[in-house]
């Protein structure tokens, strides 16, 4: 294959014809006799060369916009089963489309087989807690790394897991939820449980394959054309800091790479507006003034004034021939790329819990820890909270009979409590 005797797979790029993983391989070919007697030659020197034979019961041929006549001629010299688009590579479906509902069955199915097999109603809710964080947020994390869940996927798998915490079942009303579950998904420092946010950790496993792409530029599979989801790259273009080299992998206009700080999009939004539908890179818009030719229609006095301050800061910039473009992560002292830091970035503009540390880093119990976050939330079933959901209560503090029961009565100004706390005191 790397003698590149198949056609390319897309003329327009430098995608890889085979995909090769220990013992699971995937070759991209045309379907025309001559390929499929190639791939069948190659397999056979393969099988002599090291007297181990070739399962085609094993194998399969998955056409990809093809016609029967030529499905039936790559079958009948490959003498492999035919099976359709969708096929699962590596543990992920393998399609030309976004999953569908019954490709994804498969997580689902192993979310719930893993619940049933717990007996959750036999589990206090920090036991939960512990399988939640653990087990089931671990099960999506190789799906998440490559592709993104739809939103009612993400959604499905939050019910499953808010349902297991709160009531030991799949099925929960808002009733039963003592605090909300966008809540309960902060870090503990920030007064959740520390359960990750899935669609947010999904975003932090795919933008470190925008950071691998620049820092592992000779893997082939950074040859294929293809793009994140926008919030990934959006992200990328803002918090990456782009160091610029020979100036070959950096977006001109979106790259994080300005002497100041910033990217072009960001800085002059009003000028970026005037700007076409374009990809060049630092180094083709820096030779002869390249970026100018960019600008579509008549720019305004303020997109003028961005032009002008833009022309005299990249006066600042020299290219180094023969030097690479680096990428640092600005949020890590060594400007490695961390999925923990990236993940913590998201949480940055929130409340700092007070109570956090002192409540997790106790050696109590866990299930006196889990008691003691919700007092601190107060969100404890006192008769203040039950009546708020229409549950049966009696309205009084049932310890003192003084006064209605809340949590802060409860814990703090009940007098049965206050002699409680004095005692242990002394």
């Amino acid at each position: 294959m790397s003698a590149r005797l198949l056609d390319k797979v897309n003329h327009r790029s430098r995608v890889p014809n085979n995909s090769l993983y220990a013992d699971d391989a995937v070759i991209f070919f045309k379907p025309v006799r001559h390929e499929a007697m190639l791939v069948k030659a190659v397999l056979d020197l393969f099988s002599e060369a090291t007297d181990l034979l070739p399962n085609f019961s094993k194998s399969a041929v998955s056409p990809i916009r093809y016609t029967e006549e030529q499905s039936s001629l790559v079958q009948d010299i490959l003498h492999c089963k035919l099976q359709n688009l969708p096929i699962l590579y590596l543990g992920l479906p393998l399609s030309v489309r976004k999953p569908t509902k019954a490709e994804l069955q498969p997580l689902f199915d192993r979310l719930a087989k893993k619940v049933a097999g717990w007996k959750p109603k036999f589990l206090s809710p920090d036991g939960r807690l512990c399988l939640i964080k653990s087990v089931l947020m671990a099960i999506p994390v190789h799906f998440l790394s490559v592709m993104q869940l739809p939103k009612w996927a993400i959604k499905d798998i939050e019910r499953r897991c808010r349902g297991f915490l709160w009531k030991g079942q799949e099925e929960v009303n808002g009733g039963h939820c003592l605090v909300a579950w966008r809540a309960v998904c902060m870090p503990v420092e920030f007064s959740g449980l520390g359960i990750r946010d899935i669609e947010l950790f999904g975003k932090v496993l795919r933008l470190k394959w925008e950071f691998n792409r620049l820092e592992h530029e000779d893997r082939p599979w950074t040859l294929a054309n293809w793009e994140s989801d926008k919030d990934v790259r959006d992200i990328f273009s803002s918090i990456a800091q782009h160091m610029v080299g020979d100036g070959r992998r950096i977006n001109f206009w979106r790259g994080n790479w300005l002497p100041r700080g910033g990217s072009i999009a960001n800085n002059r939004p009003i000028l970026f507006s005037f700007v076409g539908r374009t990809k060049i890179t630092v180094a083709q818009g820096l030779t002869n003034n390249r970026w100018v030719r960019d600008l579509q229609g008549s720019i305004s006095n303020r997109a003028l004034a961005d032009y002008l301050n833009l022309w005299d800061e990249l006066q600042l910039v020299s290219l180094h021939d023969g030097q690479s473009d680096s990428v640092l992560w600005r949020f890590k002292a060594s400007g490695a790329f961390s999925v923990s830091s990236a993940y913590e970035f998201f949480f940055y503009p929130s409340v700092m819990f007070p109570h956090g540390e002192l409540i997790w880093k106790t050696k109590a119990p866990t299930r006196v820890r889990f008691f003691l976050w919700l007092a601190a939330k107060g969100r404890c079933l006192t008769a203040a909270n039950l009546s708020k959901r229409g549950w049966p209560h009696d309205t009084t503090c049932t310890l003192c009979r003084a006064a209605p029961e809340d949590c802060i009565h409860l814990f703090t100004k009940c007098s049965f409590t206050n002699r409680v706390w004095q005692q242990l005191r002394t």
